[in-house]
């Protein structure tokens, strides 16, 4: 008969989050998990198999918590003016989300990680694939309702939003200035009622 876990997988998986969001997955090692988490190195393998499935639990679980994504998942029912400009807003400010998270671990694995490997890769390919869509929706509902002025087709102005996005999570780990942040997301919303001429 298998033994029953003892612990809650969510529990464990968050406290992981902040392990990773801190150092890395390159730089952390079992031990800071053992430390994190208060199980011993068996019990981890056990549960998730490896550090990379530790790994991938995390950003499956950070993908379905964090603010900016669980507004994202309002992109056919919210109002896309007012959400985008929330989205912008808490990624400069994470305390602009009544549950702030700071930082976003998909932003700091695939800076880290790049290509060097490929299952976490393809995760977080499929991560910022699903951002996108739903940023496209947002923009679509905008500029059927008028919300949005700007012409240019949705998916390119999704894509933009979200390398602006990536960007400014990036430079969020070397600078706290929200001035110097705030400016990239003004110009990025202006984008949004660009008339095309």
């Amino acid at each position: 008969m298998a033994r029953q876990r003892t612990f809650q997988s969510e529990e464990i998986i968050d406290r992981s989050i902040d392990v990773f969001m801190t150092k890395g997955y390159e730089g952390t090692s079992v031990q800071d998990l053992v430390n994190a988490t208060g199980l011993h190195p068996g019990s981890l393998y056990n549960a998730f198999g490896s550090k990379e499935g530790l790994f991938e639990a995390a950003l499956e679980r950070f993908n379905t918590m964090s603010p900016f994504n669980r507004l994202l998942c309002l992109a056919d029912t919210a109002p896309p003016r007012d959400s985008i400009k929330r989205l912008l807003a808490g990624v400069v400010d994470p305390d602009a989300h009544a549950d702030g998270v700071t930082g976003c671990l998909i932003s700091f694995a695939a800076a880290e990680l790049g290509t060097t490997n490929s299952k976490l890769s393809e995760n977080l390919h499929r991560s910022f694939r699903h951002m996108e869509d739903r940023l496209c929706r947002f923009i679509e509902r905008g500029q059927k309702d008028g919300e949005f002025a700007s012409t240019r087709d949705p998916r390119e102005l999704a894509q933009f939003l979200l390398s602006i996005v990536q960007g400014i999570q990036v430079m969020s780990k070397v600078t706290n200035d929200k001035a110097y942040l705030s400016a990239a997301t003004e110009v990025a919303f202006a984008a949004l009622d660009q008339i095309d001429v």
